[in-house]
């Protein structure tokens, strides 16, 4: 089974999660609805911090996300939501935060997809 699946420029790879549950596809499922249902909601909150400025919101939100792109990574979205995460903690270059955020937003979507049929593939 491909541990990395790659569609209209956004890459998902699954090796960390495997390095994490090792080869047995029977814990992969839970892991991955529990992504499924904890990263729009994250995304979601680091959205609305930013519309309040609500920056200590935005850093939890970036710090739960960071957690969760640990152990399925999409294309650079650890490394965004740690600067999102770090310039939220510190209030420093704010400006730059909605332009990262507008990125893992964007390809949000096409990752779910990516994920979603990966989980179907690994079920069979």
């Amino acid at each position: 089974m491909e541990l990395i699946c790659s569609k209209d420029n956004v890459t998902v790879d699954f090796t960390p999660m495997q390095e994490l549950l090792g080869e047995d596809y029977t814990h992969y499922e839970p892991v991955i609805q529990t992504f499924l249902n904890i990263l729009p909601n994250t995304i979601a909150s680091i959205e609305k911090g930013m519309n309040e400025k609500n920056w200590e919101m935005v850093y939890k939100a970036a710090h739960s996300a960071k957690s969760s792109l640990s152990v399925i990574k999409i294309n650079n979205h650890y490394e965004l939501v740690r600067d999102i995460e770090l310039f939220a903690r510190n209030e420093q270059n704010l400006q730059i935060i909605p332009q990262y955020f507008q990125q893992i937003n964007a390809q949000w979507p096409v990752a779910k997809t990516i994920i979603l049929d990966w989980l179907a593939q690994s079920a069979k």
